[in-house]
Formats: structure tokens, C-alpha cells, sequence
């Protein structure tokens, strides 16, 4: 019984030693991730309302937050806008996003873009020529 009990507990430290050395990757890839894409440039801001942007998607991957509250999914892109580069935190669920990742498909990397409204009412809109 002694024996069968030592056993239980040593798989438990080996499932919690595994358990914090993953957890303690998953850490460094964030914090590496996070530095790689969010300390480095500076988040574009539709500063003002209306006003068409020239954004071009530079060919690197996105980033990808995620909300631990709401469970919210952003793609952090990563642009240039007036020979200045920036991320550009975009939800999922707009729809731009969608339209931005086909036209990238398509081979487009520049899109002009306009900003309608303010915080959670922001809508974004694809200016087509």
C-alpha cells in the first residue's frame, strides 16, 4: 500500500514538473512573441476620423493577442504608413480583416483605409479606386 502510494505521488510531481516547464516555455514564447511584436513599433492609430489611409502589410507574420477575459482574438499586422512602421491590432471578427487577409492572397500589400466612429462603435472601410 506504502509502495502504491509513493508511486501516485511521484506521477503527480512528474505531471506538475511537466506541467511548469511547459507552462514556463509558453511564458518566454509569449513574452518573446510580445516583445517581437509589440515593443518594437509603436500601434497605428485612424487619428482622425474619415481621413483615407495608405497602409501597406509588410510580408512578416501576424501576431496574435487574445483577450483572457472576453476571449477576444486580435491579429497584431504588422504596416508601414507614411514610411513609418507600426502594428495594427485588428479583431478578427471585422470584417476588414477578412478583406485585408484575401487581398493579401490576391498579392495586394497596399490598402487605403478610413475610420467611421470611435471604440466600440470603429468601423473600418476599405477604399477601393
Amino acid at each position: 500500500m506504502e509502495n502504491e502510494q509513493q508511486q501516485t505521488n511521484e506521477q503527480v510531481e512528474e505531471k506538475q514538473t511537466n506541467f511548469n516547464e511547459f507552462i514556463a516555455n509558453e511564458l518566454n514564447d509569449v513574452l518573446t512573441k510580445q516583445t517581437e511584436q509589440t515593443e518594437t513599433r509603436p500601434s497605428f492609430k485612424f487619428e482622425e476620423e474619415n481621413k483615407i489611409y495608405s497602409i501597406t502589410v509588410q510580408e512578416k507574420e501576424f501576431g496574435k493577442w487574445t483577450d483572457s477575459e472576453s476571449g477576444v482574438i486580435k491579429k497584431i499586422i504588422p504596416v508601414i504608413v507614411e514610411d513609418a512602421e507600426y502594428n495594427w491590432w485588428l479583431n478578427v471578427k471585422n470584417p476588414i480583416y477578412g478583406d485585408v487577409v484575401k487581398g493579401i492572397v490576391a498579392g495586394q500589400r497596399l490598402f487605403k483605409v478610413m475610420r467611421q466612429g470611435s471604440q466600440q462603435n470603429t468601423r473600418y472601410t476599405l477604399v477601393r479606386d
